[in-house]
């Protein structure tokens, strides 16, 4: 795989995460794959994406797939904060005109606060955010990461 582009992922920030830098103890499910992909790995996230950042965590919390107070922190989503406990790791801020001309490099985890851009909470008052990405800014994104080369 030449690279791989999250927006706005709606499971696990720790699925690609490194035992030893996972404070729970193990591997993340997709820790695997990231070996397969040659490219960036890039993540975008938002504070306006409440599907992800608010109802994720409680949802998973519910089911019974943890039973720690701490729901959040352990089952928060990739659209809400981006990759956890992944290296090496860049953190980078979408600006709202887009333009930024994304230098991504091959192997590195891109943690993306795309909230300049992700923000119309408008058409959604019960998941905010989480489906405002069709726009420009979005599209340079997936280019850029796509273009990257190993």
């Amino acid at each position: 795989m030449a690279s791989l582009m999250l927006v706005q992922g709606a499971f696990s920030h720790w699925s690609f995460a490194h035992e030893q830098d996972n404070p729970f103890g193990r591997a993340g499910a997709l820790h695997a794959v990231a070996d397969r992909v040659h490219g960036p790995l890039v993540a975008t996230y938002s504070v306006h994406d409440w599907a992800v950042g608010v109802w994720y965590p409680r949802a998973s919390f519910l089911s019974r797939q943890d039973t720690q107070s701490v729901a959040a922190s352990r089952w928060g989503g990739m659209g809400a904060d981006g990759y956890q406990a992944v290296s090496p790791l860049e953190a980078r801020s979408m600006p709202a005109a887009g333009g930024n001309g994304h230098d991504f490099k091959p192997h590195t985890f891109y943690r993306v606060n795309a909230a300049a851009v992700i923000n119309d909470v408008a058409d959604s008052s019960f998941g905010g955010a989480h489906s405002d990405i069709r726009k420009p800014a979005i599209a340079e994104l997936i280019v850029s990461a796509a273009a990257a080369h190993a």
